[in-house]
């Protein structure tokens, strides 16, 4: 969508509407974040404002209010619905160490009704839990995660939906797009990195509106995987000094290089990036966006082999401050979203009632199978006890799908948000 012959496309076709899932990647401190979605605002506006439909299921108060100022959605066209699911049962397991979350993982992939995920932080992680499995005898498991083909990873994706899978160990990686409504369980092996994370992976259980189950392994040393990748997500201050310095010094007198009053046309290959500092294509991406927004470059287009950039004149020691500030305070927001996940894990109360006052929402009712602290009944997600159930095939309706998730009102002019 940045690529200018697609926008010039979408500008000769004309747009009707624009459809965002995932809305809150757009936000800088949500726990999603993707520097391509911030650049959705300006390219609506190029296609000339057309109505937005952003789409999110994890977004705080604060996070909606950025939404609905970045796309100019008012209040009224605003729609929130709750993120209570009253059929899903939240579980925790103290752990002791490593040995006794892997004697209580094969118990449960035993005794569980089927589908389900198994979520790790580490790829590491996925791939040894599916040879242990597959050592005890334990069928239908494969791992998913981003070190996989794009091949490996459709058709694992498709074996899940069509059944011939029964559980998938997986990394974040796993779930967006996946339409499955019978998932039964999701266990997080380590503790997620933020509430909304582990709201937004839970939430794939029981669509169908049957019982779910959600269980999250709780071991003190988990916390510190994240503070590793962490470290790994964002740029060290050498390698910030690193990248701004390769910046200034691609710039050169050649044939290659447009001169002009707004300054010099540049490219950079991912060969070129990676031999000089030795970073990811994710950091790189953060690096040029907080690059852009201090002033150091302008008009940033990342193709199949690098990046082509407008360098602007600016002042290093500058630029540097700016960008090393604005790092601060994203990962800041990191941390502090990692701080409330372990506070919801030593919650006192109602789990439920917790994770809901985090979303800015009161629990009214507590559903019969709420939470470890209120009581779970156990049996309901035993294999052994799985009921018969129908599957009531429909073909899908849009316009009855959007009945449900909008209610009526008056039409009127400007965006729309479902958050």
């Amino acid at each position: 969508m940045q690529q200018p012959s697609i926008i010039r496309l979408l500008q000769k076709r004309g747009v009707s509407l624009v459809a965002i899932d995932e809305a809150h990647c757009i936000s800088q401190w949500g726990h999603d974040f993707r520097t391509d979605y911030l650049k959705l605002p300006s390219l609506v506006k190029s296609l000339g404002q057309p109505p937005v439909l952003a789409v999110t299921a994890t977004a705080t108060h604060s996070v909606a209010q950025e939404i609905a100022h970045l796309f100019d959605i008012d209040l009224d066209n605003q729609i929130r619905h709750s993120v209570n699911r009253s059929n899903i049962a939240y579980d925790l397991y103290q752990a002791s160490d490593e040995a006794d979350k892997k004697t209580q993982l094969l118990a449960q992939l035993r005794e569980c009704q089927k589908p389900g995920i198994v979520y790790c932080s580490t790829r590491q992680a996925v791939d040894q839990l599916v040879l242990l499995c597959q050592r005890e005898g334990i069928q239908r498991v494969s791992g998913f995660h981003g070190g996989m083909t794009p091949m490996e990873r459709i058709l694992i994706q498709e074996q899940f939906i069509a059944n011939q899978l029964d559980v998938i160990i997986a990394t974040n990686a796993f779930g967006m797009g996946i339409d499955k409504s019978d998932i039964r369980f999701v266990i997080h092996y380590h503790l997620p990195a933020s509430i909304e994370a582990y709201t937004q992976e839970v939430g794939r259980i029981g669509r169908d509106q049957h019982p779910g189950y959600a269980c999250l392994y709780v071991q003190e040393e988990d916390v510190h995987i994240h503070h590793r990748l962490f470290q790994n997500e964002y740029p060290t201050d050498e390698e910030l000094v690193a990248f701004l310095e390769l910046l200034r010094n691609s710039v050169h007198a050649s044939d290659s290089v447009v001169l002009a009053r707004e300054g010099y046309e540049q490219k950079l290959t991912h060969e070129e990036l990676f031999a000089a500092i030795g970073i990811g294509e994710n950091v790189t991406r953060f690096l040029f966006y907080y690059a852009q927004e201090a002033g150091a470059v302008r008009s940033v287009q990342l193709g199949k082999s690098g990046y082509t950039y407008w360098f602007q004149p600016h002042d290093p020691q500058v630029v540097l401050a700016t960008m090393k500030q604005r790092i601060q305070l994203v990962k800041r927001s990191k941390y502090a979203k990692l701080g409330n996940m372990q506070e919801w894990i030593q919650s006192s109360g109602c789990y439920r009632e917790s994770l809901l006052a985090y979303f800015g929402e009161r629990l009214i009712n507590n559903p019969e199978s709420c939470c470890r602290a209120c009581g779970i009944n156990r049996t309901l997600y035993l294999e052994s006890t799985k009921p018969e159930r129908v599957a009531q095939e429909s073909a899908w309706n849009l316009q009855e799908a959007l009945e449900r998730l909008l209610p009526h009102r008056p039409s009127n002019e400007g965006g729309t948000a479902s958050l």
